[in-house]
């Protein structure tokens, strides 16, 4: 959060800037994974094709037998769904 705080104070985090941009600056903070900045870009900016490839929820419940997808198998299964892959994530997880 301290990371966080400082970045947005200092100029180098932007929420206004485009969703891409936003998640590769999150994640270059100390304890931001990939799966933290694509939720915020999916809750947050509202992003509707942020979609979180790693959740362990969203990998189960697109598989529709047997193990969870793994999360390149799950990428790869939704590039068809751009640019709404957001909505997927909010259907299978929640």
């Amino acid at each position: 959060m301290r990371a966080l705080a400082r970045a947005v104070r200092d100029g180098v985090m932007r929420f206004n800037n485009s969703e891409e941009d936003v998640i590769r600056g999150l994640t270059k903070l100390p304890g931001v994974g990939a799966w933290t900045a694509h939720y915020v870009a999916l809750q947050g900016l509202g992003d509707p094709d942020a979609f979180l490839t790693g959740d362990l929820r969203v990998r189960h419940a697109a598989a529709t037998h047997g193990p969870p997808l793994s999360a390149r198998v799950l990428e790869a299964r939704t590039e068809s769904w751009r640019p709404w892959r957001g909505y997927t994530v909010m259907h299978l997880a929640w």
